[in-house]
């Protein structure tokens, strides 16, 4: 299945954007219709731009264009079917994917695709709760010919950096970060077969507290991270320290929730399991957590994707479930592989 969302020309360089689905027999080519539900009952997705660079030779089209394709997303973003028919989808159909796959051209002629990203097990009457991904080009060919080669930063493994910036944006004001809440980088280990340790290195953890004016004075320092299924949507798992109104920190783990009315509208990280975990009250200070396998899939040798390091403010506690926090500051995303 191949649904064509976005299109973009430029001087003979043609982008779209498509989901590839994959089958038993591999990729299947096959068209969308206009509107109404897409592919089969079962089956994995992936975020795909398509690119020329022959779409216009000489100023006219050229009827005979070629493509190449790249995934851009590591692991499938969607199971199930697709329902394009927007708040028509009653009858059936999974509309989770939302209008959020796009591609468009970035200053150096590449790539950047934004894509709705439903790795996690938060499905709601029949419609996925999907997260918003975002990746960018960072090799091969540009769309500028003066260009030539688009160059960036690698893929991260096992760390990466923090944010150049931290702030809280709401209401048409923004303010920045208190120190306790920016974020220099994070790591994941695995000590032994039966444990992850992730680190949060933090610019300032002398104090907890939170101001107000930061969108709340309860404040989490988190590390999310997917991992696929083969045979399905995928889970989308936690760890984290949570300190409220500045007291003693607690430590936990978990899988995303969701508040949900029709359908999921926000992704929650409640408390499942209180972990092993400490932190060093210094500038800088460091939060290390010791996570059991066991209580985020089971599987030692899983490859952890788009594992990120954020921190957030919020009005009342994770454990309440239905908390809706303001995301400060975070890392770039990175992958683990045992």
């Amino acid at each position: 299945m191949k649904a064509h969302t976005a299109v973009h020309l430029y001087l003979g360089v043609e982008q779209l954007g498509y989901l590839g689905h994959l089958s038993c027999l591999g990729r299947e080519p096959r068209l969308s219709t206009a509107r109404g539900t897409l592919g089969h009952l079962r089956g994995l997705r992936h975020g795909e731009p398509a690119k020329s660079l022959n779409a216009v030779v000489k100023g006219l089209p050229n009827p005979s264009p070629s493509f190449t394709t790249t995934q851009v997303s590591e692991i499938s973003n969607h199971d199930g079917a697709i329902c394009t028919m927007g708040i028509g989808c009653t009858t059936g159909g999974d509309r989770g994917l939302l209008d959020f796959l796009s591609v468009t051209v970035g200053l150096q002629g590449e790539a950047n695709m934004v894509w709705a990203d439903a790795v996690n097990q938060n499905v709601v009457d029949g419609t996925s709760s999907a997260l918003i991904a975002f990746n960018r080009q960072t090799a091969g060919a540009s769309l500028y010919a003066n260009v030539g080669q688009v160059s960036g930063l690698a893929p991260a493994s096992g760390s990466a950096s923090g944010s150049p910036d931290a702030f809280y944006s709401a209401d048409g004001t923004t303010t920045a970060a208190s120190t306790n809440l920016v974020i220099q980088s994070t790591s994941v280990t695995m000590p032994d077969s039966k444990h992850y340790r992730f680190s949060i290195t933090v610019q300032d953890l002398s104090t907890l507290a939170a101001s107000a004016t930061l969108g709340g004075t309860d404040a989490v320092w988190l590390v999310r991270w997917e991992v696929p299924d083969p045979n399905g949507a995928g889970h989308t798992y936690f760890a984290a320290m949570e300190s409220d109104g500045g007291a003693a920190p607690s430590f936990f783990d978990g899988e995303t929730s969701s508040i949900n009315t029709t359908h999921g509208k926000f992704l929650t990280y409640p408390p499942a399991h209180t972990i092993q975990a400490s932190y060093l009250a210094t500038s800088p200070g460091t939060i290390t957590l010791t996570v059991p396998v066991a209580d985020v899939g089971g599987n030692s040798k899983a490859t952890l994707y788009s594992i990120t390091g954020l921190t957030v403010t919020q009005g009342t506690a994770s454990s309440i479930g239905d908390t809706i926090f303001n995301q400060i500051d975070a890392t770039r995303p990175f992958d683990f592989t045992p």
